[in-house]
């Protein structure tokens, strides 16, 4: 893998993190304003496409991992 690549790698990956600790600021925003004693039930009331972003970009991080380590 040549250095281009993995800048572009690290690029990618910084911004999947941005867009996670943002979702992530959102999602405890609504913990902080609720009833819920967990994560999981926050994102489960979370509107739907909140909990699509989550996903993906979750499964994206996942899958930048997984290809950085080959």
């Amino acid at each position: 893998m040549n250095i281009e690549k993995l800048i572009s790698e690290v690029d990618s990956l910084e911004e999947q993190l941005q867009a996670l600790n943002e979702q992530h600021e959102e999602l405890s925003s609504v913990l902080g304003q609720s009833e819920f004693a967990t994560y999981e039930e926050a994102l489960a009331a979370a509107p739907a496409e909140v909990q699509e972003a989550m996903k993906s970009s979750q499964q994206e991080a996942e899958c930048s991992v997984l290809d950085m380590s080959e």
